[in-house]
């Protein structure tokens, strides 16, 4: 059985000085090479944070489902992403997942939180609160990419997407109406197949992340009736909420879905 070791940068670059002066140790340079593509795997690979409640009681949905499933299909399909998954049920055991969850070794993070939504509740809890719990525990942790919040409505809290951006993130996905279940599943599976192959200098410019939405929303219809308020069925355009800041950017902006045919168009 082949047994894998992990070492850190410091250990790595010591052991390279003691295997490069044994000339005739091609087995402790082979290790020393081993050891430096695993660093680099982890450097590109994107850890996706599954922070999930509960969908549905258990006498109305016995096999409980979960976004997981769909996602755990891309991680296989693609090796530059690996799923976690976690629950929470309220506030409080959000935060301890969630901080649990940023002692993951990958130096990208996307995190998903998924549950029943209002535009003022995720799940069990305040969807402000949530938010202001990720940006409190990743505010300085540079290894933040994005948030997806599968919610309905919840997108359409401005103020908590704000509260959001006051940390390191470089953007945000939700949804403004009620959204199918199945359907959000596959835009958000589209969206995170597309993730796994984008090099990380993709959040250097907003055309950069703005070409990560467009080619993820292009197998799709915008006119898609997706969604649902109280006056009606809605579109995809109408439902989808994207904000982005590039890395080096002062100020968050909403991007608007007519963006993304623009550029699927060029």
């Amino acid at each position: 059985m082949t047994k894998r070791l992990e070492v850190s940068e410091l250990a790595y670059d010591e052991f390279v000085k003691y295997a490069n002066g044994e000339p005739h140790s091609r087995a402790l340079r082979r290790l020393a090479k081993n050891a430096n593509t695993e660093l680099d795997e982890k450097s590109s690979r994107v850890a996706l944070i599954i922070l999930e409640d509960l969908w549905w009681d258990l006498d109305a949905n016995p096999s409980q489902a979960s976004s997981a499933p769909f996602f755990e299909g891309i991680e296989r399909l693609c090796e530059n992403i690996k799923s976690y998954r976690f629950n929470f049920y309220d506030s409080s055991s959000f935060s301890k997942a969630l901080e649990r969850a940023l002692t993951v070794s990958e130096e990208r993070i996307v995190l998903y939180v998924a549950a029943h939504g209002t535009q003022k509740k995720v799940g069990g809890a305040s969807g402000m609160t949530l938010l202001s719990k990720i940006r409190e525990q990743g505010i300085n942790d540079k290894r933040l990419e994005g948030v997806i919040v599968s919610s309905c409505t919840f997108g359409g809290n401005d103020e908590a997407i704000a509260k959001l951006f006051e940390g390191r993130i470089n953007w945000f996905y939700g949804y403004r109406t009620s959204v199918d279940w199945l359907g959000s599943l596959l835009l958000e599976t589209a969206l995170l197949e597309c993730l796994a192959y984008k090099d990380h200098s993709y959040i250097e410019s907003e055309e950069g992340i703005g070409d990560l939405f467009s080619e993820a929303t292009r197998p799709f219809d915008l006119n898609w009736e997706m969604g649902e308020d109280n006056t009606g069925r809605k579109e995809l355009k109408d439902s989808l909420v994207v904000a982005v800041r590039p890395k080096n950017g002062k100020r968050f902006r909403f991007m608007a879905p007519s963006d993304f045919v623009k550029r699927s168009k060029a």
